[in-house]
């Protein structure tokens, strides 16, 4: 009697589901970034600055996005749109995209 799941069928299994292709990889990679940002603070990391666009331009319209996220995990609103005023669009954007993909698994799942 063969097994259900030989181990060529649970690699693709894995594979798909934590793939950005499919709804559940994007939200595993979702919720792991957002559980760092909650959890970490960048800020006292002391990373340094690798923004190409600031190098050549002095300028880069997507400048402290990573800061902004990170105080907007930890509730600090304020100042996560002191950090980059992008915030209030990136973060009902994200909301959404997540939103979606919560409504298309159970669908992607009867599928298989």
């Amino acid at each position: 009697m063969e097994r259900p799941f030989t181990k060529n069928r649970l690699t693709v299994l894995l594979f798909h589901c934590l793939s950005l292709d499919s709804p559940l990889g994007r939200l595993i990679v979702c919720l792991l970034g957002m559980g760092v940002l909650t959890f970490v603070d960048i800020g006292s990391l002391g990373l340094p600055n690798l923004c190409l666009w600031n190098k050549i331009f002095g300028y880069c319209p997507v400048d402290g996005t990573n800061h902004a996220l990170n105080a907007f995990f930890q509730g600090k609103w304020g100042e996560a749109v002191k950090y980059n005023p992008n915030i209030l669009f990136i973060i009902p954007i994200i909301s959404t995209l997540i939103l979606r993909d919560i409504l298309r698994l159970p669908v992607k799942i009867k599928k298989n």
